[in-house]
């Protein structure tokens, strides 16, 4: 693998895998006149951050190594 990595840093696709596949958050859409949040949409976030790491390492498995 050629990620050059810090001292204790985490390789990111460890970092995407670490977000439990079900977390979602939630954001506003809709506001009252009065400044209420009346609507929300929900973001799958783990969800998409579990494919992205599906997909680095799919890309990763395409790549010849490389030697230094």
């Amino acid at each position: 693998m050629s990620d050059v990595l810090g001292a204790g840093e985490v390789p990111l696709v460890e970092k995407l895998r670490s977000v439990p596949k079900d977390y979602r958050t939630c954001v506003a859409i809709q506001w009252a006149e009065d400044g209420r949040e009346t609507g929300h949409r929900f973001i799958p976030v783990g969800h998409m951050m579990h494919e992205a790491a599906d997909e680095i390492e799919r890309l990763r498995a395409l790549t010849p190594n490389e030697k230094s």
